[in-house]
């Protein structure tokens, strides 16, 4: 009989009961409101414009929720608009939707409005950023006002981790977008969130309106959500802890200690595969040379610049898999501090007539900056190499990436599975491959592992790409991804997916 993927069980049973676990009602009162402070800002609030559910997610799970999310610690999906998405070989999926569930307009969240949704992202009507389940995507046929199956180019076992960890994921109203237009829609969504828009600036703050025709019967817990972006992650804790804002994140866990230890609550915290990375472009001087990219890594003591960013509270990633990965060996270790060989590798270069000089490009005021400052100073003890730091807002970050303007350039690669996000950001034909990496290695091994539900073959797909990776040089691998909440002591029901994407359904505050 073939395997059955993919499958979603509902969280306390039965595929028809709502998602999560919900605080009692003795615990959080019904109304007020409250500020989230996510890491950025985004361009606008069009889901095919989101590049990342690390930094969207806080804005697009608020207006459109999700079809399904991802339980950190083990990697299965759960229902939230979907109750199952499944498959028999890996190709071809099938969606099954909750019925009844509404947009906030009042038409209704059926099979066409996700194929609606998939073929805008895939024909190109809107540009998709993170388009990594479109491309993979040959059909899409809705079977009933409920069922939508879609057939991929090449079987996909993990397709749903590339779903959920992409705009795929956020269903818009397509009566809302054929009237009020793409343009229009992008600043004016119209999702089935708990939350509508209610004004926003660019860079301060997007208040949001409790959705009173959400599909989870009594919810949101608040009348109104205040979304606040702020990269420095210090000057965020500081506001939660003066009472400026009620919630956060974390990436690292450092500023989760900080918090618990005066008083706040920290109650997650799972770790990712991969890392955050400064990722070199492989099509742009210096870093089109292998030995270049060699070179600054080698150059680099990734302790100390942890104990200068973080106090040493971040995880430094010695091999690219952690040990609870079922595609971890501790032998394929990540490149060390190896400073003689670093500047052999520089002089070198440097007599070919090329010597290392570039730009690190990075976001203001982040966690990044700072890391990409300890690296410049690290590198200045080298002859032979030259190092600047660029720092601009994230949506001009985020373009640069996209439009591989740059050299080297603070990004990420982290998801519970090595799908989506390995692959989208390394495979040479992946929708985040912002280094434009080119190697067949590389390729193969995260070919495999995507193929195959079996756990074997993907660990030997898993292994052999390891070994090109290091090979390859693609990244520093900066720190070890562990999302955070970070929650003041008058609010609760605040529950992360992924890469720290928020769900705001059962966020209030405290009787």
């Amino acid at each position: 009989m073939a395997a059955l993927a993919g499958v979603l069980p509902a969280c306390g049973g039965s595929s028809d009961e709502a998602p999560g676990t919900a605080p009692s009602a003795a615990t959080v009162r019904l109304g007020g409101a409250a500020t989230y402070i996510p890491s950025g800002d985004v361009r606008n609030l069009e889901p095919a414009a989101q590049g990342s559910v690390t930094s969207s997610g806080p804005y697009m799970n608020a207006i459109f929720d999700a079809l399904f999310t991802v339980e950190p610690k083990t990697g299965n999906v759960r229902p939230r608009i979907a109750t199952s998405f499944t498959t028999t070989d890996g190709r071809t999926w099938t969606l099954k939707l909750r019925d009844g569930v509404k947009f906030s307009d009042g038409t209704a969240l059926d099979a066409e409005a996700v194929r609606f949704s998939w073929e805008r992202l895939r024909n190109g009507e809107v540009q998709a950023v993170a388009s990594d389940a479109v491309r993979q995507m040959d059909t899409i046929t809705v079977v009933d006002p409920l069922t939508l199956t879609v057939t991929l180019k090449a079987p996909n076992w993990q397709f749903q981790h590339a779903v959920q960890d992409s705009s795929t994921i956020w269903i818009v109203s397509p009566t809302a977008v054929r009237t009020q237009g793409n343009d229009d829609f992008a600043q004016h969504p119209v999702g089935a969130g708990p939350f509508t828009l209610k004004s926003r600036t660019p860079n301060s703050d997007t208040v949001l309106a409790r959705n009173p025709n959400y599909w989870q019967t009594g919810l949101p817990k608040l009348d109104t959500l205040i979304l606040r972006p702020n990269p420095d992650g210090q000057q965020a804790l500081d506001t939660v802890l003066s009472g400026g804002a009620q919630a956060m994140y974390d990436g690292v866990g450092q500023l989760a200690t900080q918090g618990k230890d005066a008083g706040l609550s920290a109650p997650q915290d799972y770790g990712m595969q991969g890392g955050v990375t400064f990722l070199f472009n492989q099509a742009k001087a210096p870093f089109d040379d292998v030995r270049a990219r060699q070179a600054v890594v080698l150059a680099l003591d990734l302790d100390e610049i942890n104990q200068q960013v973080f106090e040493g509270g971040a995880e430094i990633p010695k091999t690219l898999f952690s040990p609870d990965s079922p595609f971890y060996d501790a032998s394929l270790t990540l490149p060390v501090n190896q400073p003689e060989q670093a500047q052999a590798l520089f002089d070198e270069l440097a007599a070919e007539g090329r010597p290392v000089s570039f730009t690190i490009n990075t976001t203001s005021g982040s966690a990044s900056a700072s890391y990409a400052k300890a690296i410049q100073t690290q590198l200045s003890t080298y002859d032979n190499v030259t190092v600047e730091v660029a720092q601009t807002d994230v949506p001009t970050h985020s373009a640069g990436l996209r439009n591989h303007t740059f050299q080297l350039a603070s990004s990420g690669a982290q998801s519970v599975d090595p799908e989506p996000a390995l692959y989208a950001a390394l495979h040479s034909t992946g929708s985040n491959n912002y280094g434009s990496i080119k190697d067949s290695a590389i390729d193969r091994g995260l070919d495999a592992g995507r193929a195959s539900s079996d756990e074997a073959t993907r660990r030997a797909g898993y292994l052999a790409f390891q070994k090109a990776v290091i090979a390859n040089v693609p990244a520093i691998w900066a720190w070890r991804y562990h999302p955070v909440g970070i929650l003041a002591t008058n609010v609760t029901g605040l529950h992360f997916y992924g890469p720290s994407s928020p769900l705001f359904e059962n966020f209030g505050l405290v009787e």
